[in-house]
């Protein structure tokens, strides 16, 4: 069998939260069988050891996440990771002794990379891979250069009795898009303005923003979670990061991640399956202004508003943010991408003041 899948290997009491996430973004991007996560991939009886050397076996690419308690510090003093029997060390063991195998560090929840000489012998070699990090303020732009670094490792899958296996859902939504692209030409015909530019003649968006899919009450989502979060999780929890990531055919997941800096834990959620996740947060303060929600126009009155700045296609991510004006006082700004734009150079998106629907610079909010 060829090397055709991904291996996240990770500690649970590390990163468990984003190895979640990042799981799922890969499934959504590769497949679900070409992405092990051993909570996901082991049935219960199997022999845990037989199954991880297995998989790892087929792993084109292995992604080893680290986080701030990756060695896994014991409370008697010590670590796990100085434990020949520790799994997280086997499975890097395993993974760097495969030539034929791409082993990428991963840091998560503000990790720096240890130094090499605190790591054991067997893995020093993992201090000479460039790592990757994935930011919990830039999630989603992370994690698509993660799976663009990742794709070139992943080869097509071979011809099976006389057909072609598709090698990911990558794949169809390409062509979803050469057909979309097709289909709303005259959407696209009209352009969209320069970012500094007056604004366009309202145009209609395509019916697929009309899906009942769409969340276009989002602001309302995050009010009742943060009002839920502070009765049953901790009373000092407050909004940290927002974002809307949307598919081609405008199918959109409301992603919101909560703070307590009383119980130093993050806190996911996500509205298409109401699920929640808790994780550590990195040790020091949270850099990133608290989300204020007072006063900001729900989202699908701000694509409305951003409709009559030209907006004329299906939306790929939005984003409300908080930025300080010159006096230092933070306003919450509402960042939209289409999806039809080429990159993800925020200039090209549409960035609005949240309370009021004034159109500003994206340049101005680059994080």
């Amino acid at each position: 069998m060829g090397l055709s899948k991904i291996f996240l290997s990770y500690r649970r009491s590390d990163s468990a939260g984003h190895v979640g996430r990042l799981y799922d973004e890969l499934v959504r991007y590769f497949g679900r069988d070409r992405v092990f996560m051993d909570i996901d991939g082991i049935a219960p009886g199997q022999n845990f050891v037989e199954v991880l050397t297995d998989r790892l076996r087929e792993a084109a690419v292995v992604l080893v996440l680290i986080g701030p308690r990756w060695a896994g510090p014991l409370e008697g003093g010590g670590r796990r990771l100085d434990d020949a029997g520790d799994f997280v060390r086997m499975e890097v063991v395993e993974a760097l002794s495969r030539p034929g195998t791409q082993v990428i560090p991963v840091l998560c929840g503000g990790a720096t990379f240890p130094a090499a000489d605190t790591l054991p012998d067997a893995i020093k070699p993992l201090a000479l891979r460039n790592a990757f990090e994935l930011s919990d303020l830039r999630w989603k732009q992370d994690v698509r250069r993660l799976q663009e670094t990742v794709q070139p490792f992943m080869p097509l899958e071979p011809l099976v009795k006389g057909r072609m296996v598709w090698a990911s859902p990558r794949v169809l939504t390409a062509a979803a898009g050469l057909l979309l692209l097709l289909w709303w030409g005259p959407w696209r015909s009209a352009g969209v303005p320069a970012v500094d530019g007056t604004a366009s003649p309202q145009s209609s968006m395509p019916k697929a923003m009309d899906a009942p899919t769409f969340p276009g009450k989002a602001v309302t989502m995050a009010r009742q979670q943060l009002a839920d979060a502070k009765d049953d999780w901790a009373s000092d929890a407050y909004l940290s990061n927002f974002e809307v990531d949307c598919d081609l055919s405008a199918k959109c997941t409301v992603h919101l991640t909560l703070i307590s800096d009383s119980k130093q834990l993050f806190l996911n959620w996500w509205h298409y399956q109401d699920r929640k996740d808790e994780f550590h947060q990195s040790g020091g303060a949270n850099p990133r202004e608290p989300i204020v929600l007072d006063g900001v126009l729900e989202l699908d009155d701000a694509i409305a508003k951003a409709k009559g700045y030209g907006l004329a296609s299906t939306l790929s991510s939005v984003f409300l943010e908080m930025f300080p004006d010159q006096s230092g006082r933070a306003w919450p700004v509402w960042l939209l991408f289409p999806n039809q734009m080429p990159g993800n150079d925020r200039d090209r998106g549409f960035c609005l003041i949240a309370t009021s629907g004034e159109r500003v610079p994206c340049r101005n909010f680059r994080g």
